[in-house]
């Protein structure tokens, strides 16, 4: 099994956050990735409580293109610093990318 693709990213606490993911071959041509499940999870810890779960738009899957977001409503309560997996499934599941995810605070400028 091909070991997880490693990429850390940042959404601001209270926005929405969304990753799109292409599947291309080794010459970069586009996979047909529309026989696969597709599942996300936000954690604090490896292996913690979930805290939310990634919403899937596979509607491009047959071109290679699948887009995870989480709604500002969830990633308002992130704490700062969290993790990721994201999954496909076929006849087996395996994560195929993890992470960090940077949730800075909003800073508000009063009057």
């Amino acid at each position: 099994m091909v070991a997880a693709a490693h990429f850390d990213d940042e959404v601001t606490q209270g926005n929405d956050y969304s990753l799109t993911v292409t599947f291309v071959d080794d010459n970069g041509a586009a996979l047909d990735v529309s026989n696969q499940t597709f599942t996300g999870a936000v954690r604090e810890v490896d292996n913690g409580p979930v805290l939310a779960e990634h919403d899937i738009n596979d509607t491009g899957a047959a071109t290679g293109v699948v887009v995870f977001t989480i709604p500002g409503a969830d990633t308002d309560d992130f704490p700062e610093r969290t993790v990721y997996d994201l999954w496909m499934t076929d006849s087996e599941a395996f994560t195929f990318m993890r992470g960090d995810l940077i949730v800075p605070r909003r800073r508000w400028v009063g009057p």
